[in-house]
This record gives structure tokens, C-alpha cells and sequence, in this order.
């Protein structure tokens, strides 16, 4: 038969102060085996010595209910552990020797405040905008799309910190970006040069002689 035993304790102070906050008690409930698992009452006492030995809490009192739901009072003094009518030596037992593996749960729950998720602030948008010959290049290297805006949670004196289109953050040298779309930019042409006669008639020709 296995045992359902509620501990109660004193946690420890808080803000790393030493000792223990003697204000406050607290209770664990932590099964030892199960309905159908022979544990033995010795193991029972080892758990118990185990629980008195920890010093990252106090444990001031222990009861014991078997699974079959029959309560055994438990008590410790100096030199001994009583479980119901049977008594146990301290200095006759080690409780290292206890089998960890028969118990779900040897610690006290400790409620860890959620973590707090941040979105990083946005100091500035601007398009990736590199050179067009190296614009694929970069686009690899990067994991970011030419002509796309993206957010700027950093800036150095030389790089933007952003995320990628890979969910990454990234370093990126600010001369890869620009305040407008490279896309709608207008490609200037040069306007070619024109042959001397290219807009004269054939009448204004120069007649070569033969």
C-alpha cells in the first residue's frame, strides 16, 4: 500500500535573508507510492528523516494517510521517528539510502510569477534597399526581402538590430536601408547622344562628291 503524507513547513525568508519565516506555514501533500505498492513503514520513516534533513525549508509536523484512505499519526522527537505504534532510530537509519523513485513529488510547489513578455520598441521603420547587384546576394545572406519595410528595434552607429524574415534578430549595416521604397523609384535614363545630321532633312545633306 502506498501513503499520501502532508508535510507542513516553514519556507525560508525571503530576499535571501537567513533563515526561515516561522510566520508562515505552509503544507505540501506528497504521495509515496501507490495503492497497489507495497512500501514498507521503514521506507515511510526515511522519507520523513529526509524532509527533516532539507534546509530549504523547515518542517515542523507530518501525517501520513494510506491510500486506502487509514491515517497514521506520525511523530519525531530527537532521537526517533513513531509511525502509528512502530518506532524508528534516527541514528539507526541514513536517509540516503531512501528510494527516490517511489515518490511523485519531493519538493514544496514554488509559484514562479508568469514571465513578462515584451514587445521590443520600434525606433523607426525603413526599406531594404541594398544596391540591386548585390540585392540577392544580401536578401541570402540576410533572410530579408528587397523593397519590404521592417522595423528597427536598434541602432549603432553603423548597423540596424531587427527580425528577419526568419523570425531571427539580426545586425544589418544601415547603408542597406532607405527611408523609401526602392521599388517606386523612378530609374532615371540618360538621354542618348545624337548623330550630327539625325534630325536633318535630306535636303540640308551635305552632298559628297564623287
Amino acid at each position: 500500500m502506498g501513503y499520501e503524507i502532508k508535510i507542513k513547513y516553514h519556507p525560508q525568508k525571503k530576499d535571501n535573508e537567513f533563515g526561515y519565516d516561522t510566520s508562515t506555514t505552509e503544507e505540501k501533500v506528497i504521495k509515496l507510492g501507490k495503492k497497489n505498492q507495497d512500501i514498507e513503514e521503514k521506507d515511510l520513516a526515511l522519507f520523513i528523516l529526509k524532509q527533516l534533513s532539507r534546509r530549504d525549508v523547515f518542517v515542523v509536523d507530518a501525517e501520513a494517510t494510506i491510500l486506502v484512505k487509514k491515517t497514521v499519526k506520525i511523530k519525531h522527537t530527537k532521537d526517533s521517528i513513531v509511525i502509528g505504534t512502530m518506532k524508528y532510530k534516527i541514528n539507526e537509519m541514513d536517509p540516503s539510502t531512501f528510494d527516490q523513485t517511489i515518490i511523485e513529488d519531493d519538493k514544496p510547489e514554488i509559484k514562479k510569477p508568469a514571465p513578462v513578455q515584451t514587445k521590443p520598441r520600434i525606433i523607426k521603420r525603413e526599406y531594404f534597399g541594398p544596391e540591386q547587384v548585390y540585392s540577392d546576394m544580401l536578401s541570402k545572406r540576410f533572410g530579408l526581402t528587397y523593397g519590404r519595410i521592417y522595423n528597427i528595434t536598434k541602432e549603432t552607429k553603423d548597423t540596424y538590430v531587427l527580425i528577419n524574415d526568419r523570425g531571427q534578430e539580426i545586425r544589418v549595416p544601415l547603408e542597406h536601408f532607405t527611408a523609401s521604397n526602392p521599388i517606386n523609384e523612378l530609374t532615371v535614363t540618360r538621354a542618348q547622344p545624337k548623330l550630327m545630321y539625325e534630325d536633318s532633312y535630306p535636303a540640308e545633306m551635305p552632298i559628297l562628291r564623287r
